[in-house]
């Protein structure tokens, strides 16, 4: 396809055929922190060109100028949607920080005690990705607590399609490689026909629900009072605003003795919050 007058204005080519100009991209920038409160900084024209050619190609769109627009029009829900889709990082695994995990098991039986009793523990996974922390963490819990103990799993993204994975819960050889080997009996079932293909065994698949939420808006949050809330490695891509706004929206869903982890990089400062801090990324509610 040609190249149209004006194109010392601009920047990059997405493929061969798809152009965009530094305005398009920092209007797609503009979108994806309205929307998601993702904060695009420096290197967003790579990020986005990555992310996003196969759709602004595939959809017949001839540059990002007419992409743009088309995010702009009226009736743009899905084509919105699935821009945030693209540009959302979904990378999760199992028992990932494994700290987490060794403090949950640890501390499980004080943190069933201290809550309201006989209603058992619930775990939000607040970003939660194809499903593996949600997962790792009933797990741990159910290993450690009486079999009795009801448990409630919730997991919530901004990506719909990551939410169908995790719903289906299975995962090939090398997506299980985290998981102890002492909880893998409790936790896989393998495949007769695919020796490589597993899936979460159903006492722990029937134990979670799956929804999606978008962070920075209160009003798609779930009515839940979590006993435990994993809310991690979401905060570094927003602005130091987005994030307090997004910690006191979290927060104000752990139940009082209630816990929430945070990513190891992420450093936050509690004095505002009514938490306290146990361990590296490892908070109580107040």
């Amino acid at each position: 396809m040609p190249l149209r007058a004006g194109t010392a204005s601009r920047i990059r080519t997405l493929t061969p055929e798809i152009d965009g100009t530094s305005a398009d991209y920092d209007r797609l920038a503009r979108i994806a922190q309205t929307d998601a409160g993702i904060f695009l900084g420096s290197g967003r024209e790579e990020f986005l060109r990555t992310r996003i050619g196969r759709i602004v190609r595939d959809r017949g769109f001839s540059d990002l100028g007419a992409y743009n627009k088309a995010l702009d029009g009226s009736g743009n829900t899905e084509l919105r949607r699935e821009f945030i889709d693209a540009i959302t990082t979904n990378t999760s695994s199992f028992f990932r920080e494994k700290p987490h995990y060794a403090w949950l098991e640890k501390h499980a039986e004080t943190l069933l005690a201290s809550a309201h009793r006989g209603a058992g523990l619930t775990v939000w996974s607040a970003a939660c990705s194809t499903g593996q922390e949600l997962y790792s963490a009933l797990a741990t819990l159910r290993a450690v607590l009486p079999k009795t103990t009801p448990l409630k799993g919730v997991g919530t993204d901004i990506s719909t399609e990551v939410l169908q994975t995790a719903k289906r819960a299975i995962y090939v050889r090398e997506e299980i490689d985290g998981i102890p080997d002492h909880y893998r009996h409790g936790m896989l079932l393998q495949s007769v026909k695919q020796t490589d293909i597993f899936r979460i065994v159903p006492d722990l698949r029937k134990a979670a629900e799956w929804r999606a939420i978008n962070l920075i808006r209160s009003e798609s949050y779930p009515s839940v009072a979590a006993d435990v809330v994993f809310l991690r490695n979401v905060l570094i891509y927003f602005t130091p605003e987005t994030q307090e706004q997004v910690l006191k929206l979290i927060v104000q869903r752990v139940r009082p003795g209630g816990l929430l982890f945070l990513g190891h990089s992420e450093a936050i400062q509690t004095k505002t919050l009514p938490l306290e801090t146990l361990a590296p990324a490892t908070y109580r509610r107040t």
